[in-house]
């Protein structure tokens, strides 16, 4: 190509003609260009509004700002921007703007504040900046929401109507690639009808907490399933889904996904079962376990922890904060509610100059009924028993404390102490016991006082420790000794328990009367990764999942004696067994007590019933050979009329009739065959002599 010189321009014309349309566009033409064109940001996540502030004069501006950055705001992050606007006269107007780093300080900051008095006369209100768009977008005229069209989703409690109270289970299989629901007849499982299902699950199976709904995992989100029919209920949608848990009312459903995007930075989404509609979020604090909200006995409330900062109580069905405001507590580590009453158990970690501290707080009064302090405490975890009779605190202590390098605290010589709360007595009596060894596993019987532990390094041994809560004390009642265990699972219903040895244990597993303490059955279930009992606590089983071993995967179902009952191994590749919860039955303790008293009038009419189904199923037995015999008589009378149709072919084909033909006797050759029956050894010596 010549260069600008070379090129003669002096004869062209360049002017459009007159019936020239230019038709391109300024993105076509200057794209790169308004690409870089500022842009209005519309949603401000980390800006937050402050109303309710007390209006004031020019002289008095900076220190109301000063008093509420240190107060309320500078304690959940850096404040990128804080302003107070005025009037003509100088005077403040009544609300501030405030800028945080992040938006999840912003949101900190937001559930925090919210609702906090300033004085008698003054609360803040604080919403996000961004909120102003959302409001600025509505319609101006008003319009009545939809009716939604009521739909009937059947029996959602139909399997508790089956004649025999039979009970189900869900089986993952063939990888995880297969589902099944199952009726528990013992030792003949049967499938639900229509219950078998390819791809229904892309992680596993999830019960409702009273068996309500089973939920399965898929990419878009959740989807819950239920009746006769295991049709599906609703959809909720979260993308890439990990983890889930419902109230125990079964009213709601949390899901958190790791996968959050600058358009949806809510990790944790809180849902209404009935309508699907989403109820509140919130972003996933990195230290946080799950389950990160924790739920109240009825779903009335549910609360977390602010590491170190607060407590947040929630309240349903309104999704805010109880009282509109956190409970400060500093150096708060770790809640947990009462199984059967409006009750909060917390913790506070030990400082310089204050103990560590186990509190209990009633809701929603926010009333301290208990308090106990502690020394030395390096960790502290709480059991609760199952009926809420007792709380448990397994308080880590240590000797000496050293910090490291990055003043991460380092404890020497660690021991464990239990602090026993006796809830139904006046004033919450605590009692303590002393353990010398590490304890690895701890539960509580339900229905009862008694709990058990796993002591000791298995290098050295384990052992495992009952003890009975008495009226006035706590007695030792059982020691066993060198038991390669690392998981105690109680019956249900009490009494009964099985000590495990999962994972990486040999599979071993004791069964327990705990009314005698005797050893009913031992068992052994290689490589077991699982146990579950049934909702009845009258049969247990072990599994071997092949998520965490591709071999042998197979379900073990025991009696609660430890009777092998039989085993679920023909299905491939056994991921998961999940028994279907039940509900909490309706009968009172009286009627449950005569139940138990008149138990042998039942019991004769139970053996009766179960006479009656042995002799039916040998019935259908009998029935079923009958209906394969007549089939078969079918099948083989169609073929010998066939064969009556073919005779003339057969003569053509043959010239003679081979179907009158008689054997003959001089075709037939007779062979005689010797072998032997008994074989004999007599020694020579040993034959009687023969007299000359």
């Amino acid at each position: 190509m010549g260069s600008e010189e070379d090129i003669d321009v002096s004869g062209e014309d360049f002017t459009d003609p007159d019936d020239f349309v230019d038709d391109i566009d300024d993105k076509e033409l200057l794209g790169d260009i308004l690409a870089e064109k500022p842009q209005e940001k519309k949603a401000i996540n980390n800006a937050l509004v402050l109303s309710g502030l007390p209006i004031v004069d020019s002289a008095r501006i900076e220190r109301l700002q000063a008093f509420i950055r240190d107060k309320f705001l500078d304690k959940h992050g850096e404040v990128v921007k804080f302003s107070m606007p005025t009037d003509e006269n100088g005077n403040s107007l009544g609300f501030a703007l405030c800028c945080f780093q992040t938006d999840q300080q912003a949101l900190d900051a937001l559930t925090d504040i919210q609702g906090a008095s300033l004085d008698k006369m003054h609360t803040l209100n604080v919403f996000k900046f961004s909120d102003f768009n959302r409001l600025a977008d509505a319609d101006d005229e008003w319009k009545p929401p939809e009716k939604a069209p009521f739909v009937d989703r059947g029996d959602l409690r139909s399997w508790l109507r089956e004649d025999r109270c039979h009970d189900q289970f869900g089986v993952l299989h063939t990888a995880g690639s297969v589902a099944t629901i199952y009726w528990h007849w013992p030792g003949d499982p049967q499938p639900v009808d229509s219950a078998t299902r390819n791809n229904w699950t892309e992680s596993r199976l999830h019960w409702s907490p009273l068996g309500t709904y089973l939920a399965t995992y898929h990419t878009k989100g959740i989807a819950l399933w239920g009746g006769e029919k295991f049709e599906q209920i609703n959809r909720f949608q979260h993308k890439n889904v990990q983890i889930i848990d419902f109230s125990p009312c079964e009213r709601y459903l949390v899901t958190f996904s790791p996968s959050v995007t600058k358009e949806d930075p809510h990790a944790i989404k809180m849902f209404e079962v009935d309508t699907g509609k989403m109820k509140r979020s919130f972003l996933h604090e990195q230290a946080a376990k799950w389950p990160v909200f924790k739920w109240s006995h009825k779903g009335e409330f549910f609360a977390r922890v602010q590491t170190g900062k607060a407590l947040q109580v929630f309240e349903t069905p309104s999704f805010s904060l109880l009282d509109k405001k956190s409970i400060s507590v500093q150096d708060v580590q770790d809640l947990s509610w009462s199984p059967t009453d409006n009750i909060l158990a917390y913790w506070i970690a030990e400082t310089d100059n204050q103990p560590a501290r186990v509190i209990l707080m009633t809701m929603p009064e926010k009333r301290e009924v208990a308090t106990k302090m502690l020394f030395n405490v390096a960790d502290c975890r709480m059991h609760w028993h199952p009926q809420g009779n007792y709380l448990c605190v397994r308080v880590n202590r240590y000797t000496k404390k050293k910090l490291d390098a990055d003043n991460t605290p380092k404890y020497i010589n660690i021991y464990t102490n239990f602090e026993v709360f006796r809830m139904r007595e006046k004033n919450i009596p605590v009692e303590k016991i002393e353990v010398t060894d590490a304890v690895s596993c701890f539960n509580w019987e339900p229905h009862g006082s008694k709990f058990a532990m796993v002591q000791g390094i298995a290098s050295k041994g384990l052992s495992v420790v009952f003890y009975q809560v008495n009226a006035h004390d706590i007695e030792k009642v059982k020691v066993l000794e060198k038991r390669n265990v690392n998981t105690i699972s109680w019956s249900p219903i009490g009494q009964h328990v099985v000590l495990a040895g999962l994972r990486s244990a040999n599979g071993g597993l004791e069964f327990i009367d705990t009314s005698d303490m005797k050893t009913t059955a031992n068992q052994e279930h290689f490589g077991a990764t699982d146990i579950e009992w049934d909702p009845t606590g009258r049969y247990v089983v072990t599994t071997v999942s092949f998520w965490h071993v591709k071999v042998d995967n197979a379900s073990h179902v025991y009696s609660s004696h430890g009777t092998l009952l039989y085993k679920l191994n023909k299905l491939e590749r056994i991921c998961q067994f999940a028994w279907r919860p039940r509900p909490p039955t309706l009968l009172s303790d009286e009627q449950i007590k005569n139940i138990k008293k008149n138990m042998k009038t039942y019991s004769r009419r139970f053996e009766k019933e179960d006479l009656q189904s042995s002799t039916r199923a040998s019935k259908e037995l009998l029935e079923k050979r009958a209906r394969l015999k007549t089939e078969y008589e079918k099948w083989r009378a169609k073929l010998l009329e066939k064969f009556r149709g073919e005779k003339q072919k057969r003569l053509e084909l043959r010239g003679v009739d081979t179907d009158e033909l008689d054997s003959n006797a001089q075709d037939f050759v007779e062979e005689t065959l010797e072998f032997p029956i008994k074989v004999e050894r007599i020694r020579i010596d040993k034959l009687p002599q023969v007299a000359e």
